[in-house]
């Protein structure tokens, strides 16, 4: 049932705002697999399946986290128009897409912080180009840190010369062994391009090959990963890398591991970082155990690995990605 601004009421039209803001978040391949259903003061959150990748994401664990970003998206949005929002994570085992409800409790004056994560909302962007060549300071760290523990997360900074060359080799590892797979190769290219449902990852978005950092390695969209790490002439960007860890990874560790995750990347925003999710090295079981073991000393499970940075000056700014109508998403009763 659609409506529109004029019909709503005040209860109405601050969720109808929650699932709009939930639309921006990030999400795997930007397959935005969730739906969200409004019903009086409640606005239901559920993991659409139909947009699973079951070569990328065989479990479900990225999906949950994709979700996860949406919840907290919404929930920046309700605090900062302000309500006072109480959250219930799976409700219901006996329907397992339903992932989480949010309840209006009341009214509640918003706070600076989160009016300051809802500015973020629409500036958010994946920036997978080359940084500026401009260390990102500790007191940045600390934030993003920060952002993470308001969720039970952990962040782990990649510190050290040593970490980062073990970091790379890992990634590069993980690179290999998928693209090695074509049934991987195969659902790549199905969320890559210009799509018709307003998803995936559009080429705007991918950075040339010319242009490549010179660290760790990313996601090779373009399909022609050729086993060797690329280092271009003229790039020398040192971003920052971080790995957000729970220290559990049920259903519910890694929803809310997709919370910090978006509250990290809101916070890095408001600062004036550029931010990516580099998620191959946690896709491949083999590579996420070896980082569990090597940065974790085996006392989390990592859920993401982060990269961070200045943005480039010499590069323009990143148009916002498409993104579903709120009538394919939403319905309410």
């Amino acid at each position: 049932m659609a409506a529109t601004d004029q019909s709503l009421t005040g209860i109405e039209h601050a969720l109808y705002g929650a699932v709009r803001a939930a639309r921006l978040a990030p999400s795997l391949h930007n397959a935005q697999p969730w739906r969200w259903r409004i019903a009086g003061r409640l606005a239901e959150l559920y993991a659409d399946t139909t947009r699973a990748l079951p070569v990328a994401d065989p479990l479900g664990r990225e999906l949950r986290i994709s979700c996860g970003a949406a919840l907290e998206h919404a929930r920046i949005a309700l605090a900062a128009a302000g309500w006072h929002v109480l959250t219930t994570r799976l409700p219901d085992p006996s329907r397992p897409h339903l992932l989480a409800c949010l309840h209006l409790a009341g009214p509640l004056d918003p706070d600076i912080g989160s009016l300051r994560l809802a500015a973020a909302l629409p500036r958010r962007r994946t920036d997978r180009r080359p940084y500026a060549r401009r260390e990102v300071p500790a007191c940045a760290h600390q934030a993003l840190v920060d952002a993470a523990l308001h969720h039970d997360a952990g962040l782990v900074v990649v510190h050290t010369p040593d970490q980062r060359i073990d970091l790379a080799v890992l990634a590069n590892r993980a690179a290999l062994i998928q693209d090695s797979e074509p049934a991987y190769r195969a659902e790549l290219a199905r969320w890559t391009g210009t799509r018709p449902d307003a998803a995936g990852v559009v080429p705007e978005a991918v950075p040339d090959l010319a242009a490549r950092h010179g660290d760790v390695p990313l996601r090779d969209w373009t399909l022609s990963h050729d086993g060797t790490l690329r280092t271009p002439k003229g790039v020398y960007e040192q971003p920052m890398w971080t790995l957000l860890a729970t220290d559990a990874d049920g259903p519910v560790d890694q929803l809310r591991a997709g919370e910090a995750l978006a509250r990290v990347l809101l916070t890095a925003t408001a600062l004036g970082l550029a931010a990516n999710v580099q998620s191959q090295p946690v896709e491949v079981p083999a590579v996420r155990a070896q980082l569990e073991r090597w940065l974790l000393a085996s006392l989390g499970h990592p859920q993401a690995l982060i990269r961070l940075g200045w943005p480039n000056p010499a590069t323009p700014p990143l148009p916002a990605t498409p993104r579903r109508a709120l009538t394919d998403i939403l319905t309410t009763t």
